[in-house]
Order: C-alpha cells, then sequence, then structure tokens
C-alpha cells in the first residue's frame, strides 16, 4: 500500500478489496516518519474498516 499518500493507499485498498476479491492487505509497521498512530494515516483505517478489509502488519526484522 502506497501509504506515503493515503488517498492512493485508499484506492488500491478498494481495487484490492472489490476488483481483486482480496480478503485485506499487508502493511509495514511504520511509513517513513510516519507511525501507524500518524493522524494522516486515520482515513486509510477508516476505509478498511468500512470495507470489512483485514490489515496484517509485517514488523520486519
Amino acid at each position: 500500500m502506497p501509504l506515503q499518500a493515503p488517498e492512493l493507499a485508499i484506492r488500491e485498498l478498494e481495487r484490492c478489496i472489490d476488483e481483486l476479491g482480496l480478503q485485506g492487505v499487508q502493511i509495514g509497521s511504520h511509513c517513513g516518519d510516519w507511525n501507524l498512530d500518524a493522524p494522516e494515516l486515520f482515513p486509510f483505517f477508516e476505509a478498511a474498516a468500512d470495507l470489512g478489509a483485514a490489515i496484517l502488519v509485517y514488523r520486519g526484522t
């Protein structure tokens, strides 16, 4: 997901769920300098909730 551009991430999330039939998506544990509690990401998480999409957070090593 292009979380650095939340509006693009929402469009890609919608495509993944609506067009590709996926159940959810995977994201990293942060986006650049943003942690996942950054207000800029709230619209993405709200869209995921509205779509009933699962979000897997990959922490990496």
